[in-house]
């Protein structure tokens, strides 16, 4: 046998060594993973935990700095920051003025409104009994839902007509339609309630015969004249009238002042069903007004326009382009007034000066320069009287010492 030497021992002993390190490593390893398992064992491995995203909230564009941001980000986006389109924008005049012009132009109708007046006449009644009619029969009424929906007039922020809003005096419900265009309000007579202070109804009579078109239901045909309802009119108005028949359908009747005058879809003569009732009087109300209350076929939204080209001549603010980027890219201020803020002061404003009247400022009165140099002319005179006089009195005791 071959004895080993010291060299190689050694390099045996090494490769022992070298092999136990790595089963220690191994080992350190495998307790590391037995722990990790252990510990999202224990913890459901962290698979009920909410790892879902959320879409933040979006600042509010009306406060802070957010206010100029947006703004700035939209005139950005339509090119009116840049220098080929500065003749195309122009800044407005923040005061109570535009605020007012603003309100004026909220309250002009964007749609066509239309009101159109609803009668009832029963059986044996003359002129007094139309107008103090309340409810009437289930056929009328049946009628008065084909022609829109219910409204409360108190609630609504549509066309309301000529009606009371406060629903005092003209009641609270009222048949309302519209479409994309058109808005029609039909003031019925029977939804009317009746008023000790107005025997004759002149409340009702006055919101249901006044407009370009006036529906009559009609249980008897025998005691009807449309002169009755055209001599307490000022303006041309077509009356409609429905009759029920027996075998229920309705007999339509057109009456006018101009017989040439040709109004459509509904003729007199003609016999409908209820079920499109509703709809061919809203047609044929809608033409009526079309030739009466605008013959030139004007649209809604022209006074807008031109509301808007006021705002624009008398409110535009004329700036060089530096201040125009100024208040472009400056923060406003935190006590800056905006619309709703001028609405709440002016209020506020009001109810002060009802009760006591608020200080006036002393007005502030401009001095000229002829005025200050005059001032100071003054001034150096006085100074030089003063001088004098202390001079005389110097003299005059320096007089009397030496007399003395």
């Amino acid at each position: 046998k071959k004895t080993l030497e010291l060299n190689e021992l050694d390099n045996v002993l090494k490769f022992f060594e070298s092999k136990d390190k790595t089963t220690n490593s191994l080992k350190i390893v495998e307790n590391q993973v037995k722990n990790e398992f252990k510990h999202l064992s224990k913890n459901s491995f962290y698979l009920d935990t909410n790892i879902s995203t959320y879409k933040p909230n979006s600042p509010d564009m009306y406060a802070g700095n957010c206010k100029v941001n947006q703004a700035r980000m939209f005139l950005s986006h339509l090119g009116f920051l840049s220098l080929e389109n500065r003749d195309k924008l122009y800044p407005l005049t923040m005061n109570s003025s535009l605020f007012n012009l603003l309100r004026q132009l909220d309250q002009l109708q964007e749609r066509t409104c239309i009101r159109v007046g609803i009668l009832y006449v029963g059986k044996n009644q003359n002129e007094d009994d139309w107008f103090g009619n309340e409810g009437g029969n289930l056929d009328y009424q049946e009628f008065l839902t084909t022609l829109g929906w219910g409204i409360d007039l108190v609630k609504h922020n549509g066309f309301t007509g000529t009606l009371d809003v406060t629903g005092s005096m003209t009641g609270r419900v009222a048949p309302y339609w519209s479409d994309y265009n058109t808005e029609i309000l039909f003031q019925v007579c029977t939804l009317m309630p009746n008023n000790s202070s107005y025997p004759d109804h002149a409340h009702k009579r006055k919101q249901s015969i006044h407009s370009h078109c006036v529906v009559v239901w009609l249980e008897d045909t025998s005691t009807f004249q449309p002169l009755l309802i055209w001599k307490r009119l000022r303006h041309s108005a077509l009356i409609i009238t429905i009759t029920p028949l027996e075998n229920g359908l309705y007999k339509i009747n057109l009456y006018g002042k101009s017989p040439d005058l040709v109004i459509g879809p509904l003729v007199s003569g003609m016999v409908v069903r209820k079920e499109i009732l509703g709809q061919m009087i809203r047609a044929t109300a809608i033409h009526s007004w079309e030739i009466y209350e605008n013959p030139d076929h004007t649209s809604p939204t022209q006074p807008r326009l031109d509301m808007i080209e006021k705002i624009y001549q008398s409110c535009k603010q004329l700036d060089n382009l530096e201040q125009f980027y100024t208040q472009q890219f400056t923060e406003l201020p935190q006590d800056s007034v905006g619309p709703l803020q001028f609405s709440a002061l002016k209020r506020s404003a009001t109810k002060k000066n009802d009760k006591q009247l608020s200080p006036q400022p002393l007005k502030r009165v401009m001095v000229s320069d002829d005025d200050e140099s005059s001032k100071k002319r003054r001034k150096k005179k006085k100074s030089r009287r003063k001088n004098e006089d202390g001079e005389q009195s110097t003299t005059t005791i320096a007089s009397q010492r030496s007399s003395v």
